[in-house]
C-alpha cells in the first residue's frame, strides 16, 4: 500500500505531507484497487498474468535536500510554476520540481478459486531540481546601489526506493484470508551542488572597490540554498536584492531508510476487516556547513557564507516510525445492487527522531524528538453496482480526527544522576518559521470531506471492452497545535519546566483533485491509462503569541496574524499506465 510521506522532526518542527482520509477506492467495488487494503481481494482478481505499471508525477521542490516539501514558513506564497522577475535593473528566475518515475513489475498467479498470489518489484527515482539565476540589484545602502550581483545556482538530488511486493490470498472455511507483504529500502543515488556568482571587492576600509570578485563553487564546496522566494529572506550575499532572495542550509543528511509493512485482511458475510503494520527505520550520515575561516575579497559575509565545505559529521541522524491500524467496512444494509456500510479505522503512530555516535550506534544521544499521534476515521459510504462486471459508482462522506503529542527531550544530571526533561526553547516572533524550536505541543486536526469513484462500460463488443473511471475528492481540514516554550529549573531530585510563552497555530486547509481512467480489455490484453489532474489546495493561516499569564504579547507585529486563502501548488499532473497479459508460466503448468 502507498503511504503517506513519513514523519521527520527537523529542529523540533514537525514536517509532514498533506496525510489525507482513506480513499474509496480501498474499501469500495473494484479489487484492482481495494486489494490494496484487503489482499484477499486478489481472489477476485482472477487469472494468471504478468503485468507492468510505469508512472511520471512531479511536485513542488523547495530546495531543502531533507524534506522537499518543506516551505519557510506558512506565510510563503509558493507555486510549482516557479517564479519569473523583471525588475528595477535586475532579474530572478526560479524553478523547484520533483520528477517521481515509478516502476512496478510482477505476476500473479491463481491455480484455483480458493488461492491466488502475486509478486512485484517497485521501484522509485525522484529526481529532485532546484535552479535559480538573476542579477540581483541592491535596495539598500549595505551594497552600492548602482551595482549589480549576477549569480547561478543549481542542486540535483536523487533518490531511489525500491520495495519487494508480495500478496496471497486464500479460502479457509468458506472464510476469504489475505496477507500482503512490503518491504524495501530509499537512499541518494546523487547529491550535486553548483554556485557561481560574482559581488564588488570590498577594501581594507569596508567601501566598495570597482572591481567584480567572481566566486565558483560545486560539490561540498557549494553552499546548498532553499526556499527561494522574492525579497525578505537571509540576504546571504550580503545584500538585500529587490528582486529576490534565499535561505542556507546549515545541515542535511543521506543514508538509507528502510522499512517493512504488514497487512492482513478477511472478509466475512457483513464486515471485510483488516490489520496494517509499518516499522521505518536507518541512521543517515549527517553533513554540517564549516566555513574556512579565510575572508576573501575583506567580505566577511561572503566568507562565512560560501567560503567553505561540508563535512560529515561524527554522529549519525536515527529514524524510528512504528504504527500501527485496525479497520474494517461494515454493511449496514443493502443487497447485490446497492449497499449501505461504515468504514472505521483506528490508527496509532509513534516516530522518534534522534542521533548517536557515528562509529558506535549504541552510543546514542539524550537528545530526541518525538511525536505519538492517534488517529480516528468513520466513513459512512454506498456502493451502487449498476450492471455486470465494474459497472459501479462509490461514495463516501470522509470524517477523520487526529491528535499529536510532540516532545523535544533531553536527558540532564540532577542530583548525580539523570531525568528525561523537556529541552529548553524561546518562541520567535511574527510568523512562525520552520526552524522554530519548542519544547513540546498539541495538535488536534479535523476532517471532512467526500470521495466518489464510479466506473461505466463504455464499449463491449466481442473480445472488446472499454470502461470509463471517475473519481473525485475533496477535503477540507481545520488543525489547531499550541505549542509550549520555556526553560527548566532543577528542583531537588527533579526538574521543573516553565512555561513562558505559547504560540497557537490555526489553520483551514482545502483540498480538490480529480483521477481519470480508461480500461481497455482484449482478450488476454488489458491496459489501463490513468490520469490524475493537479491537486488544488489552499490554507488559511493564523498565529498569535502568548506571555506565561495567557496574555496576547503586545509588540510591533500586532497579533494575532492571519492571511486569506493562500492557493499552493502542492503537486502537478500524474500520469500512468498499467498493462497486462494472461499467460501462466512453464514452471506452474499443471502436469
Amino acid at each position: 500500500m502507498k503511504n503517506s510521506m513519513p514523519l521527520f522532526l527537523v529542529s523540533g518542527m514537525l514536517v509532514t505531507a498533506f496525510a489525507q482520509t482513506t480513499p474509496v477506492t480501498q474499501f469500495g467495488s473494484n479489487p484492482w484497487f481495494s486489494s490494496e487494503l484487503y489482499p484477499q481481494d486478489l481472489l477476485l482478481r482472477s487469472g494468471n498474468y504478468l503485468f507492468y505499471s510505469p508512472q511520471y508525477f512531479n511536485r513542488p521542490f523547495w530546495g531543502d535536500i531533507d524534506e522537499p516539501e518543506k516551505r519557510p514558513n506558512t506565510n510563503t506564497d509558493y507555486t510549482i510554476t516557479g517564479v519569473d522577475v523583471v525588475r528595477d535593473g535586475g532579474s530572478f528566475k526560479h524553478s523547484g520540481v520533483v520528477h517521481t518515475i515509478n516502476n512496478n513489475i510482477g505476476y500473479t498467479w491463481q491455480p484455483g478459486d480458493n488461492m491466488a498470489a502475486s509478486l512485484a518489484w517497485d521501484y522509485d527515482v525522484d529526481a529532485r531540481r532546484n535552479r535559480a539565476e538573476g542579477v540581483f540589484t541592491a535596495d539598500t545602502p549595505s551594497y552600492p546601489l548602482d551595482a549589480t550581483l549576477p549569480f547561478e545556482y543549481s542542486m540535483r538530488h536523487t533518490i531511489y526506493r525500491a520495495s519487494l511486493i508480495g500478496m496471497l490470498g486464500t479460502v479457509f472455511r468458506s472464510v476469504p484470508l489475505g496477507i500482503r507483504f512490503d518491504g524495501g529500502v530509499e537512499n541518494t543515488l546523487a547529491l550535486k551542488k553548483d554556485l557561481t556568482f560574482s559581488k564588488l571587492a570590498k577594501n581594507p576600509d569596508g567601501t566598495f572597490s570597482e572591481t567584480m570578485e567572481e566566486y565558483a563553487m560545486s560539490e561540498d564546496e557549494a553552499r546548498a540554498m532553499w526556499g527561494w522566494t522574492e525579497p525578505g529572506c537571509s540576504h546571504p550575499f550580503g545584500a538585500r536584492g529587490t528582486q529576490g532572495d534565499s535561505w542556507l542550509q546549515n545541515e542535511y543528511a543521506t543514508g538509507p531508510i528502510y522499512h517493512l509493512n504488514l497487512i492482513g485482511g478477511v472478509t466475512l458475510p457483513r464486515i471485510k476487516a483488516g490489520g496494517y503494520f509499518r516499522y521505518k527505520w536507518g541512521h543517515q550520515d549527517r553533513y554540517y556547513w564549516e566555513s574556512s575561516g579565510e575572508i576573501v575579497g575583506n567580505d566577511s559575509i561572503i566568507s562565512n557564507n560560501f567560503i567553505g565545505r561540508y563535512v560529515r559529521d561524527d554522529q549519525t541522524r536515527i529514524i524510528r516510525t512504528g504504527e500501527g491500524r485496525v479497520f474494517g467496512n461494515l454493511r449496514l444494509h443493502g443487497n447485490e445492487r446497492f449497499s449501505l456500510s461504515a468504514f472505521g479505522m483506528l490508527t496509532y503512530e509513534d516516530s522518534t527522531l534522534g542521533s548517536a555516535a557515528a562509529d558506535n550506534l549504541r552510543a546514542e544521544s539524550s537528545s530526541k524528538d518525538r511525536i505519538r499521534t492517534i488517529a480516528l476515521e468513520a466513513d459512512p459510504n454506498i456502493s451502487v453496482k449498476l450492471g455486470e462486471g465494474l459497472n459501479y459508482i462509490d461514495a463516501a462522506l470522509l470524517c477523520r480526527y487526529q491528535y499529536s503529542r510532540f516532545g523535544n527531550v533531553s536527558d540532564q544530571w540532577v542530583g548525580g544522576g539523570e531525568i528525561t526533561a523537556y529541552q529548553s526553547s524561546s518562541v520567535g516572533e511574527g510568523w512562525q518559521d520552520v526552524w522554530e524550536h519548542f519544547s513540546y505541543a498539541n495538535q488536534n486536526v479535523f476532517d471532512l470531506g467526500a470521495d466518489i469513484s464510479a466506473m461505466f462500460p463504455v464499449l463491449s463488443h466481442g473480445i472488446h471492452h472499454l470502461s470509463f473511471n471517475l473519481r473525485m475528492f475533496g477535503d477540507l481540514r481545520f488543525s489547531y497545535q499550541r505549542k509550549y516554550f520555556g526553560s527548566n529549573t532543577v528542583s531537588g531530585s527533579d526538574v521543573d519546566f516553565t512555561v513562558e510563552n505559547t504560540r497557537l497555530n490555526l489553520a483551514r486547509e482545502v483540498m480538490f483533485n480529480t483521477f481519470l481512467m480508461l480500461q481497455y480489455v482484449q482478450g488476454p490484453y488489458q491496459l489501463r491509462l490513468q490520469f490524475t489532474k493537479p491537486v488544488l489546495y489552499s490554507i488559511a493561516p493564523y498565529t498569535s503569541i502568548f506571555d506565561a499569564n495567557g496574555s496576547v504579547v503586545d509588540d510591533e507585529n500586532n497579533y494575532p496574524l492571519k492571511r486569506s486563502d493562500l492557493w499552493i501548488t502542492r503537486e502537478g499532473m500524474s500520469v500512468a499506465l498499467f498493462g497486462s497479459y494472461d499467460i501462466t508460466l512453464p514452471f506452474l503448468r499443471s502436469r
